[in-house]
């Protein structure tokens, strides 16, 4: 594949872009931001479809374009693709023709290759150059390693890990997890145990120690009783010392208020909450009233404050049908201009078709001239055929007319030859003889064609070949025929011109032989005399058809509007001349008629936006400038009548609020003064302060009954109340108690978790016992031991199986790798060693795996950690060449881009590498991107790219 065009509709900062690369090396050259790596991400985008959100159509047009590629079976084919998004796009192919060829063609065309490869081989940049993870995938590492040692779609590295996998799974040195490891403790466990078992023994400790177990539990329970007969007491104490010192402080509060006084109860209960409703409506309509106030004189100074045009308001209707059209005037003002300009082109157009016509042409008679169809074909058509046809036919009797007067000066030649002055009625001879002809008689004679009567047969087969041409013979049969008649016209004249004139049958033998030869020379010179008068007729017959012919021709011409002197061919071209003359007249005056509508209908406008702006009492030397003005005016007195009309509807709702807002306020002065009456108090502050000392005194009691409430709670009524007060006034403080309860928790805790591991013993005890009693734990105990070396065997011998296979096969990758290098890898090899100056001769690649590092020449191993960036990145590239070469080999090649690769390179290095690269560019179609001007590249062809910028 080769691309021939590369087309960008909209991509990045690219827009309407076309390169036109060359088959072989092409050297495309831009500063930085010239678009170099975006030209390279659409080549990419193309092929493989678009990434999300990248290189959105930036300096405008639809983002996308296409390739126009030469296939191998020397196809064109143009790649096109659109999108907005990632993915796709809109995808075709084209053909040359414009037929739709389908999408699936494209894989085919790229032989196969995915997007990946292509990415990390055919079209790199130097950030893929600087990474070898990038040939490392799978798809890569398959075309470097072809089909490996027939292991099908998995690979020999992935079988080896496979097989490692599986051994270790099985068992590993100093391991905890593999099944043998947990099997061989599994073993020695079972073996100790085995060993160490005595039934009699066991049950009798067993049952000593769980009788001494019992007795230590019941000492534990009594003691867990006196503790929580302590814990409770201290509880009871600690949950009652709150209310105990609510209920002092209450008591000490009620003895220091005042007694409550006689009319208390005369109150209201809801008297404040009437108090507060009555204050806050008092309030609100205060604040409300300076509010309405403030907006009251905001209002006056807008509706005040405003000045209104109001002739102008008055003809608003007509201002706005003004201005609704004075766009469409304007651009008629710049449709006048450009029709100007175009019927002073059409003028100038029209002028130069009548000057190429000749002179004394102009409009009039150009619209004499009839330039209809039918008028073109009579030229090419009736008359073409009239006039050849009276053309040749006289031609071909003047031919004739040259021959006959040939002969006839021979003729008469030959009879001044033996009779130099011959009688004008020569004798007849007394006794004719019947001679035989000369030895060079008429037969033989006649096969000597006569030169005058070859051009005559000439003429007239040149004749007969354009007549049956006329009458639609092909080509073939045309030329049989005109051959048929000029051979048969010269062979006649020929044998005619050398025979001699035969005697009359009744002439008597033994006459004289000089009158004889006289007679029928004689009878000759008659013969051509009469064929010269019958030419001569035929020559004037033709000459006056060829009259008429053209004298119809120059009438035609003259009915059409043409001059009559015209030949056939300058009359088509006149009549094409004429044709476009009379296109440009009616563009002109089509030109003309819409200039003067559109001067007409400015005109009108313009009169009435005038007379408009009179009335308005404004002058403007441009009526559409003034419109533009009244239109600026016209929002401003819109907007200030809108204003004035909103602040006196404004001012009367202020007014209407500040009415009602005054009744509120007296209702609530009316309502304070009552409840203050019923309070018994001159203001609010006082009628608070009774209530509040009466809503105090109500609280303590409430708390005092509260606190009696949970202490009978905490220990009973009566004389239990009075014991569990005496217990606690006799509590100085009460960390005391807290101290004392932390205490009692944390000894029931100890006693807790020592009854619980006595249970816990007493329980194994147990178990033990009921195991002894119930089973036969020895025999279990050597089943179990049998079952796990049953299975110890069959996993050792999986073991040895997998081993054994695994040796096999490292073993056989390792000769394999040896024996047969990838020519992939000896390609890079070749390259790499003629770029390094053979400092470096190989190139390890384990199967499967990455490239893991170079060998110099002196046999030293130098890992890919140790190169330098230059050198790693030459290393890269010889790996891509190979990878492009092996390719090339076995599919069609397809195009490299490469975007500067060379920069780190060292001048040397860099000078071998660009030979490489011109070598496979006598392969491979190659586009090389540089910002650098002293690339070492000689390329067939070099594109500049022109900065971008995104303004």
């Amino acid at each position: 594949m080769r691309i021939d065009e590369i087309a960008v509709d909209g991509f990045g900062l690219l827009r309407d872009r076309r390169l036109a690369p060359a088959p072989g090396l092409t050297l495309i050259r831009g500063a930085n931001e010239a678009g170099k790596s975006t030209l390279l991400a659409f080549v990419r985008s193309i092929l493989f479809g678009f990434e999300t959100k990248s290189h959105p159509a930036l300096a405008g047009g639809r983002r996308g374009g296409w390739l126009t590629v030469r296939t191998g079976d020397d196809r064109t084919v143009r790649i096109e693709r659109y999108g907005q998004t990632g993915g796709n796009g809109q995808l075709r192919l084209l053909d040359e023709e414009g037929d739709d060829l389908g999408p699936d063609l494209l894989p085919r065309i790229l032989q196969g290759v995915e997007r990946n490869v292509y990415n990390n081989v055919f079209a790199f940049g130097l950030a893929e150059l600087a990474q070898i993870s990038n040939l490392s995938t799978a798809d890569i590492a398959a075309r470097i390693y072809g089909a490996g040692m027939g292991t099908g779609a998995t690979s020999v590295v992935e079988i080896e890990n496979r097989l490692e996998k599986a051994r270790s799974e099985l068992f590993a040195k100093q391991g905890r997890n593999p099944r043998m490891n947990v099997l061989l403790a599994e073993i020695d466990a079972l073996n100790a145990q085995i060993d160490g078992l005595d039934p009699p023994a066991i049950f009798r400790a067993a049952g000593g120690r769980r009788e001494l177990l019992q007795v230590e539990l019941t000492g534990l329970s009594v003691e867990a009783e006196a503790i929580a007969i302590e814990r409770h007491r201290l509880e009871r104490l600690r949950d009652g010392w709150p209310s105990w010192v609510a209920l002092g402080a209450a008591r000490t509060a009620l003895a220091e208020l005042p007694p409550a006084p006689v009319d208390a109860d005369a109150i209201p209960g809801d008297i404040l909450e009437r108090l507060a409703l009555a204050e806050r409506d008092l309030v609100a309509a205060t604040n409300r009233a300076a509010e309405l106030g403030r907006e009251q004189a905001r209002a006056v100074g807008e509706r005040d404050g405003v000045v209104v045009e109001t002739a102008l308001l008055a003809g608003h209707h007509e201002a706005e049908a003004l201005l609704a059209a004075l766009p469409e005037a304007r651009a008629d003002r710049t449709r006048l201009i450009e029709l100007e300009h175009d019927r002073m082109d059409r003028a100038t157009a029209l002028a130069d078709a009548l000057r190429r016509l000749g002179p004394g042409w102009d409009e009039a008679r150009l619209l004499t001239v009839d330039d209809s169809l039918a008028a073109q074909g009579a030229i090419g058509g009736p008359f073409r055929v009239s006039l050849e046809a009276a053309e040749r036919d006289l031609e071909a009797s003047r031919a004739q007319i040259a021959a006959v007067e040939l002969n006839l000066a021979d003729a008469r030649a030959d009879l001044a030859a033996i009779d130099p002055a011959p009688p004008a009625s020569p004798a007849t001879p007394a006794e004719p003889v019947r001679r035989p002809g000369p030895p060079d008689g008429p037969i033989a004679r006649a096969a000597l064609l006569s030169p005058t009567w070859l051009g005559a047969g000439l003429a007239l087969a040149a004749a007969g070949f354009g007549g049956a041409l006329l009458l639609g013979l092909t080509l073939a049969q045309a030329a049989f025929v005109g051959l048929l008649l000029g051979a048969a016209t010269a062979i006649a004249g020929s044998v005619a011109s050398h025979a001699p004139e035969r005697p009359p049958a009744g002439l008597i033998q033994g006459s004289d032989p000089l009158a004889t030869r006289r007679d029928e020379r004689l009878g000759r010179v008659r013969l051509f005399e009469e064929r010269a008068r019958t030419a001569g007729e035929r020559e004037q017959a033709a000459g006056q058809a060829l009259e008429r012919a053209q004298g119809e021709w120059a009438t035609w011409l003259s009915a059409h509007g043409l001059p009559a002197g015209l030949d056939r061919a300058t009359a088509a071209r006149m009549l094409d001349s004429a044709t476009a003359a009379r296109a440009s007249l009616a563009a002109l005056h089509g030109i003309q008629g819409r200039r003067d509508a559109i001067g007409t209908r400015l005109t009108s406008f313009e009169s009435r936006a005038t007379a408009f702006l009179a009335g308005l009492g404004r002058v403007a030397d441009d009526p559409l400038a003034g419109l533009e003005a009244v239109r600026r005016d016209l929002a401003n007195a819109l907007d200030a009548a809108g204003t004035q009309q909103r602040a006196s509807q404004d001012l009367e709702r202020v007014e209407a609020a500040l009415a009602a807002t005054g009744a509120s306020h007296q209702d609530a002065t009316t309502r304070l003064a009552a409840i203050l009456a019923e309070g018994h108090s001159a203001d609010s502050a006082s009628l608070r302060g009774a209530i509040a000392e009466a809503n105090r005194r109500t609280d303590v009691a409430r708390e005092i009954q509260a606190a009696r409430g949970t202490l009978v709670a905490l220990s009973g009524p009566a004389d239990a109340l009075v014991a569990f007060e005496t217990d606690l006034a006799t509590i100085a403080d009460i960390s005391d108690v807290e101290a004392g309860l932390a205490s009692v928790a944390e000894r029931n805790r100890e006693l807790e978790a020592r009854r619980a591991a006595t249970l816990e013993q007493l329980g194994a005890e147990g178990r033990a016992i009921a195991e002894i009693e119930n089973s036969a734990a020895a025999a279990e105990l050597r089943q179990q031991r049998a079952e796990r070396l049953t299975e110890m065997a069959v996993l050792a011998e999986s073991w040895s199986v997998t081993t054994i296979a695994l040796g096999l096969l490292r073993r056989t990758r390792s000769r394999y790798e040896r024996e047969h290098r990838p020519d992939v890898l000896k390609e890079a090899e070749t390259l790499l060693a003629a770029w390094t100056d053979g400092r470096y001769v190989r190139i390890h690649a384990p199967l499967g795996k990455q490239i893991q590092e170079l060998e110099r020449r002196d046999g030293v191993h130098v890992p890919l950690a140790g190169l330098s960036t230059g050198t790693a990145e030459q290393l890269y590239l010889a790996m891509r060449f190979g990878l492009v070469e092996h390719f090339g080999r076995e599919a069609e090649s397809l195009p490299l881009v490469m975007d500067d690769i060379l920069v780190n390179f060292d001048p040397l290095r860099a000078e071998r590498a660009a030979r490489s690269i011109e070598d496979l560019a006598t392969r491979h179609q190659v586009l090389y991107f540089t910002c650098h001007p002293g690339t070492p590249l000689a390329a067939a062809a070099t594109i500049e790219l022109p900065d971008l910028s995104p303004g």
